[in-house]
């Protein structure tokens, strides 16, 4: 199971990863296939890009910080209460 989870983990992980820099591939490719742009303007989509990428590889680490506070939320709520003896 763990295994198995780590796996879809890994792939999910490394899509995120591709996505964005895929997005950025396209973003240059059509932006060289318009023909006549100003330097600025690539400079402003290049840029834009970049921190939407930048934005969406901060994911994986928040997807693992909130998998981790659901593990142990879970563990926290699996502990019985002492049975106390004098009620």
């Amino acid at each position: 199971m763990e295994v198995r989870l780590s796996d879809i983990e890994t792939f999910t992980y490394g899509l995120i990863f591709l996505l964005p820099f895929g997005y950025i591939i396209f973003n240059l490719w059509h932006t060289s296939a318009m023909g006549n742009m100003a330097p600025d303007m690539i400079f402003i989509l290049i840029t834009d890009s970049w921190e939407y990428t930048e934005a969406a590889i901060m994911m994986p680490v928040s997807l693992q910080s909130l998998t981790r506070l659901n593990e142990i939320t879970h563990r926290i709520n699996a502990i019985k209460p002492p049975v106390n003896a004098y009620d």
